[in-house]
């Protein structure tokens, strides 16, 4: 192994892991040192193979995040949920991108938007499938029911643009459940 000030690289002498450590390595860890070339830190990222499944990881709202624990039936609350190819180890697969379509099973939600972040990528952002980009697509709903606000009553009666039951006298108990399929 070679020291360089961007790291170590296998093999190499002078090395710059920047610009000339091997491409064809199927997992890379970094390693950080101090000054005494003390291990301080390091991080491993894997090598994935081909797809093979399809996780869906709610990521708003999320407690990591600071973002709440649940959707707030208020009727404008959103959640963020994430579709990513992962291989049969789990490791998230940027290799198979593909379209994944989204569909409401139940509950008091409905899609308004997805994308992936691939600014080539010309699908509808207000439809309901978008292809993957380096194995991820995210999908926006947002609850389509009140069950908070204080003067629903009133609301209901000027809000001509709502939809039926927007405005719940009595709030839903049934989960939100959003399916992905590829």
């Amino acid at each position: 192994a070679c020291k360089a000030s961007q790291g170590y690289c296998n093999n190499l002498f002078n090395c710059s892991c920047a610009s000339s450590c091997p491409v064809s390595a199927k997992n890379v860890t970094v390693i950080g040192l101090d000054n005494e070339d003390r291990h301080v830190a390091s991080h491993t990222l894997l090598s994935a193979g081909n797809a093979t499944k399809l996780e869906l990881v709610l990521d708003v709202p999320s407690k990591s995040t600071g973002t709440g624990e649940s959707l707030f039936l208020d009727g404008q609350d959103v959640a963020f949920i994430r579709a990513q190819l992962v291989d049969s180890a789990g490791v998230l697969s940027r290799v198979s991108d593909t379209n994944v379509t989204f569909s409401v099973v139940s509950g008091p939600i409905r899609i308004v938007g997805v994308g992936s972040g691939d600014i080539a990528n010309h699908q509808a952002v207000h439809g309901r499938t978008y292809a993957t980009w380096q194995g991820l697509v995210r999908c926006v709903v947002q609850v389509t029911v009140d069950c908070t606000s204080p003067h629903r009553d009133i609301a209901k009666k000027i809000d001509v643009e709502a939809g039926a039951g927007m405005y719940a006298q009595d709030c839903p108990e049934e989960p939100a459940i959003l399916k992905a399929v590829t």
